[in-house]
């Protein structure tokens, strides 16, 4: 027998869900891999830079927020 665990996927957005619509893309579906810095790794890729992620649901929606800095 063996232990698989059913592959979980979620969508990445370039945008915050409090953006204008106009200002909005598409999103990217990714498979979430064993560890977060994987997930995280594969987003910057294609979208970006990810600041953070806490838990990832199957099916959960992630969004890639851009930095701002105070100075």
């Amino acid at each position: 027998m063996t232990d698989k665990t059913h592959p979980r996927k979620c969508t990445v957005f370039p945008f915050h869900p409090s953006e204008h619509k106009e200002n909005r893309r598409y999103g990217i579906v990714l498979w979430v891999p064993h560890t977060l810095e994987e997930l995280v790794k594969t987003a910057q890729d294609k979208l970006g830079k990810i600041l953070d992620a806490d838990m990832i649901s199957d099916g959960q929606k992630l969004y890639s927020v851009s930095e701002t800095q105070l100075i």
